[in-house]
């Protein structure tokens, strides 16, 4: 039988061009080049319109945004300054914690036109009940601030003590001698801490099917953390910022102080600079402690007083929860006495795991501190220079507001010239915001210069060069002072036997 020949079939011819695989691996590149250049581009549109809004005010700039691999968006290095240059806010990352790129493709939809997120953005505030939604679902959403600096002791009202954020701890040079607030350079040199910066979060979490925990912490890790909670009843926990539903309502809020090693350095510190026993330092405190909440009206009960000042003393945890009424008993409410009202909302106060204990408060008639005096307000004290006397009009709050309500925009040099009737017209002065202080030379001998200490001050050396930033330390042979300069402050010694005067509250920047 004869052998069938076999026929090979024809092989299949290659298809020519880019392969499949390559063609995805492609678009998925693409796209996510695409998805950075548009992320990119819309971070930097809104830190140039936040800019420009704060330029009305102040001097504002940014660095630039960026986006983290979890998905958070940031802005780099935002910055505000007054113009006169005595306010400053700075932060070196401002970044909002989201829950995921899912949410930020869902809140930055590139396919979503300009009308649609207007009629979005209005049916949110119509009020109607289909409407959407701002923001995407979400269990937590924080804004944070890393490096915040922050300086506006310049523009608080006349009476109020001098306050600085970066050990974030309140009170923090009462009863010290010659030193009104801490910079960041006392926080590492002088008191020994293992500070590096000072953080801000705002922002809320969910705890529950109807709850949720709105906080604002300021925490300098290495000194202390500030804390400020309130519980939420929310019927809409997961859109908790778009929920408009008149049953959500705050329940209760707490104040929470964390020592991280602050109090004992500060007490330790202090009572060396004053030559004094820790007894005595804490002495001091309490009693400085007393003088800056008369400013402000109020006067600690002696069991409240114990249970601060064993924080105080030790360090740990303090806790002060208020409990606030329900909306039935508004009108109620608001017809009580501020003493009735404090007492509705039943405060508490304990130290560690210590017992709870009523935080209880006597509201007094406000004292501001004197419109001027040198050293801190514990020198004050001690030199029985404190004569200011309970002003009857007086109110912390709405003399900061009354102060911000008169910051305007800087003057344009576009601007055109004014009008003939306007020009005639003699400007006159803000009534309710006071002149600022005159340029005061200060001697030149230690005592003098350590009262000046926190004091914005200009150096003049005998070569005639002029310095002018914020005096921090006092040496006997250098004088050292904290600049402004671009990208952060700078710390500047002159040598004492060089200088040739030394000015406060100079003119210039």
């Amino acid at each position: 039988m004869a052998k069938r020949p076999s026929r090979r079939l024809p092989r299949a011819e290659r298809a020519s061009g880019i392969p499949l695989g390559l063609k995805i691996v492609g678009a998925v590149v693409g796209a996510l080049i695409g998805m950075h250049f548009y992320l990119m581009h819309q971070i930097n549109q809104f830190a140039d319109s936040l800019v420009r809004t704060a330029e009305m005010v102040s001097n504002a700039s940014h660095r630039g945004g960026y986006y983290t691999w979890d998905g958070n968006l940031g802005i780099r290095r935002l910055r505000f300054e007054s113009p006169d240059g005595g306010a400053l806010f700075t932060a070196a990352e401002i970044e909002l914690d989201t829950p995921g790129w899912w949410w930020v493709l869902q809140l930055a939809n590139p396919l979503e036109s300009r009308t649609d997120r207007l009629r979005r953005a209005f049916s949110a505030f119509g009020g109607s009940e289909g409407r959407s939604d701002l923001l995407p679902a979400t269990d937590q959403l924080y804004v944070r601030l890393r490096g915040l600096e922050l300086e506006v002791n310049t523009l608080l009202p006349t009476g109020l003590p001098d306050i600085s954020f970066a050990s974030a701890a309140p009170f923090e040079t009462a009863g010290c001698s010659n030193v009104r607030y801490f910079v960041p350079l006392n926080l590492e040199h002088d008191l020994g801490l293992a500070y590096s910066r000072t953080d801000l979060s705002l922002g809320y979490r969910t705890a529950g099917p109807d709850r949720v925990v709105v906080d604002m912490d300021l925490n300098a890790p290495g000194s202390m953390s500030t804390r400020f909670e309130m519980d939420w009843r929310s019927s809409r926990p997961n859109h908790f910022l778009d929920s408009s539903d008149a049953n959500d309502r705050p329940l209760t809020m707490r104040w929470i102080l964390e020592d991280q090693g602050f109090i004992g350095a500060r007490n330790r510190w202090c009572a060396q600079q004053a030559d004094i026993d820790a007894d005595e330092f804490q002495r001091r405190h309490i009693t400085t402690v007393r003088r800056l909440l008369e400013v402000f009206g109020v006067q600690l009960s002696p069991e409240s007083e114990a249970v601060y000042s064993g924080f105080a003393a030790k360090g740990g945890k303090l806790t002060l929860e208020l409990t606030l009424p329900a909306p039935a008993d508004a009108k109620q409410f608001a017809a009580y006495s501020a003493a009735e009202r404090w007492a509705a909302m039943d405060p508490k106060i304990w130290h560690n795991n210590e017992p709870r204990s009523s935080f209880s408060v006597d509201l007094v008639r406000a004292r501001p501190l004197p419109k001027a005096y040198g050293g801190s307000v514990y020198d004050l004290l001690a030199r029985q220079e404190d004569n200011a006397a309970a002003a009857a009009g007086f109110s912390p709050i709405a003399s900061i507001g009354a102060q911000l309500s008169h910051l305007s925009q800087p003057p344009s040099a576009a601007a055109g010239p004014p009008a003939a009737a306007e020009a005639s017209e003699k400007p006159k002065p803000f009534a309710a915001r006071p002149p600022p202080p005159k340029p005061t030379p200060i001697a030149l001998d230690s005592a003098s210069l350590i009262a000046a200490i926190g004091e914005r001050v200009a150096v003049e050396t005998i070569d005639g060069r002029s310095r002018i930033g914020v005096l921090t330390e006092v040496d006997p042979k250098v004088l050292t002072i904290q600049m402004n300069v671009s990208g952060g402050k700078a710390s500047l010694n002159f040598t004492r036997s060089r200088i040739r005067a030394v000015t406060a509250n100079p003119d210039g920047r």
